[in-house]
């Protein structure tokens, strides 16, 4: 009697196992059906992705290469991944075959292996659906910081070849420029050690025709680093004598240490001078070393 009984419970419980490894088998084989159709989504994604890779690689300090590049190689990972993703499913499909085959003969083993599967397949597909981590926002002491800057009055022009008064307080860009036309220069700066440049901290200036000295007062007591905009389509300007004076000091006439941006043609002239000649939309020189200790 206690034999039959342990036979007829062995039954039922053979029976739920092969019932639930029937279900888990439906649903692996409806999800793998609609992969495909998904693809599209996920190649959007693996674009998204890549794109606020480089955008985000670009904020990064230009003197760290290495991770520009193991960036890059990461995204071409994630695109071959998902490119090559439809070469898989046969085989998903042939594996999923194989557990439908085993549950057949031992239901228990079976089920585990469904799980591990789905599981595996959940993970990898999350993996994909996954954005890269936005930056962080600013702190509020930051944002009341940035309005101040922006609050602060316009930098009125500085008559040429008169003295110039600097407030201590404050770091200035001053430069000898030659230009054959007329632009606006903007001062890029950054106020701390991780952040690329950004369009609310910039001071413009306008630019003449001809050789001028200019002295560009920034609203901020020390900066970590500084980029020089030529405005749009500036043609060849010859610039020399770049320092930040003021309540900070630095020499940035070494133009080996400078990254350059949409310029046709450069020249290192024999007096120490540098030369640029462009018709670009957004031409510019960013000094590269920090200002200040890292």
């Amino acid at each position: 009697m206690c034999n039959q009984n342990m036979k007829e419970k062995a039954k039922v419980v053979c029976e739920k196992v092969k019932q639930r490894a029937k279900d888990c088998t439906a649903k692996t084989v409806q999800y793998a059906k609609k992969l495909p159709e998904k693809m599209p989504e996920i190649k959007e994604k693996a674009k998204e992705y890549t794109k606020k890779t480089v955008t985000y690689a670009k904020n990064v300090p230009a003197k760290l290469p290495i991770l520009m590049q193991k960036i890059k190689e990461i995204s071409r990972k994630i695109v071959n991944f998902v490119k090559n993703l439809p070469m898989q499913l046969p085989l998903i499909k042939q594996r999923i075959q194989t557990v439908i085959a085993e549950a057949k003969q031992n239901p228990k083993q079976a089920v585990v292996a469904l799980v591990i599967l789905l599981f595996a397949l959940i993970l990898m597909i999350m993996s994909l659906g996954k954005e890269e981590e936005s930056i962080s926002e600013p702190s509020s002491k930051e944002i009341v910081a940035a309005e101040q800057v922006v609050a602060k009055p316009a930098v009125k022009e500085i008559p040429v070849k008169q003295p110039i008064k600097i407030e201590p307080q404050n770091a200035v860009v001053t430069f000898t420029a030659t230009a054959e036309k007329e632009f606006t220069y903007a001062i890029y700066y950054t106020v701390e050690r991780e952040v690329w440049f950004e369009e609310k901290y910039k001071v413009e200036y306008p630019g003449k025709i001809g050789k001028h000295k200019y002295s560009i007062v920034l609203p901020e007591k020390e900066v970590f680093r500084v980029r020089i905009d030529f405005g749009s389509n500036p043609g060849e300007v010859t610039i020399k004598d770049i320092f930040v004076t003021g309540s900070q000091k630095a020499d940035l006439n070494n133009f080996a240490d400078y990254e350059l941006h949409q310029f046709e043609k450069t020249t290192q002239n024999k007096d120490g001078s540098f030369t640029i000649k462009s018709t670009q939309e957004d031409p510019y020189m960013a000094f590269l070393d920090a200002l200040l200790p890292e």
